[in-house]
């Protein structure tokens, strides 16, 4: 069982013009521009080896100025880059030597490879419980299934999601040996140094964090989404196994009558388990008639709103952003959505 990066983008602030041009004039990479854009940018283009492997991926120019800054861009660290040793240290060292200035994570994509789960469960046996209701999944109500119909009638599932794409957290699991093709021959390497058996099905679960995911907290913690938050191996495993325990928990349906007083199916190590605490933005609704969220609404105004003193709105800043990960109480400051 190995966690890993799947997909890695940021969203940061360019110094200078970091065109295709000038990656060609001052850097050894071989720059390929795609002849179209995207919807928000003007100008992508790849950053590949001598070897001809991707390395980073730019989007920058944005088609509005009135929707982003001028110097605002995408960095998107290439699958291949994913997989490799401290991920995070080269992203992070690629900004700081071109001049980049962080902003925030725009995406990324946490993954979990594995023949069988932590309990020795099979993954196909663990679908056959999941599709006859034996097992029942907490959370993210919302249901994508693909497979196959053999010539007798039988179904054969190897991929589900739960939530929605758009969502802040989108949860997969899929048999990767199967979808994965001789294009990436460092995933089957990764595996074989890991323990793998790669003549066996290959199984994934995977989250999928949106720009909308800042915080992940447990209740009692909070932790920020930052590149630091990803830098080892044993933080993104960390990260991982947390969501795991909120986001792909199963209930065994034979154990109560209710499905929240049935015993837990133990598919990964035991961790305090993760969710998303939703950025709220100033004019959120707070409840009314109370000090606090009288108090709290203003200053996140206050922090928001030009024309105050930079010391006093940093002072905002600072009293909403530590409110929001100590009050206890759901509905006030901290908000959790499933899916």
């Amino acid at each position: 069982m190995i966690c890993n990066i799947d997909w890695l983008n940021v969203y940061c602030f360019e110094r200078g013009v970091k065109d295709a041009d000038f990656f060609r004039l001052n850097t050894d990479y071989v720059v390929e521009p795609r002849d179209y854009g995207t919807r928000v940018f003007m100008e992508m283009f790849t950053l590949k080896d001598e070897r001809g492997r991707a390395i980073i991926e730019v989007r920058r120019n944005p088609m509005s100025t009135g929707v982003l800054p001028r110097d605002a861009c995408h960095i998107r660290l290439s699958n291949y880059m994913c997989y490799g040793r401290r991920p995070i240290d080269f992203l992070r060292d690629f900004l700081i030597r071109f001049d980049y200035t962080f902003q925030s994570i725009q995406k990324i994509d946490l993954c979990c490879d594995f023949n069988t789960f932590d309990n020795g469960l099979a993954p196909n046996i663990f679908v056959d419980h999941y599709i006859s209701g034996t097992f029942r999944k907490l959370y993210q109500s919302r249901i994508a299934a693909h497979g196959v119909n053999t010539g007798d009638g039988d179904l054969t599932f190897h991929s589900f999601s739960w939530g929605s794409k758009s969502s802040d957290i989108f949860t997969r699991f899929y048999c990767k040996s199967l979808e994965l093709d001789a294009n990436k021959p460092y995933i089957w390497q990764m595996w074989r140094d890991n323990g793998i058996d790669v003549t066996q099905p290959v199984w994934r679960v995977e989250f999928s964090m949106s720009r909308g995911v800042q915080k992940l907290t447990d209740g009692e913690h909070c932790v920020q989404q930052t590149l630091t938050t990803y830098d080892t191996q044993s933080k993104i495993a960390a990260v991982f196994l947390g969501l795991a325990s909120h986001y792909f928990r199963f209930k065994d349906s034979r154990t109560a009558s209710r499905i929240y007083n049935a015993k837990d199916v133990r598919l990964f190590p035991n961790v305090s388990a993760l969710s998303v605490e939703r950025n709220i933005p100033a004019d959120a609704d707070l409840p009314a008639k109370t000090i606090e969220g009288s108090f709290l609404g203003r200053a996140a105004q206050i922090w928001k709103t030009d024309g105050y003193d930079d010391v006093i709105r940093d002072l905002c800043g600072r009293i909403w952003e530590r409110a929001k990960c100590i009050d206890p109480r759901a509905g006030l400051l901290r908000r959790f959505r499933p899916d």
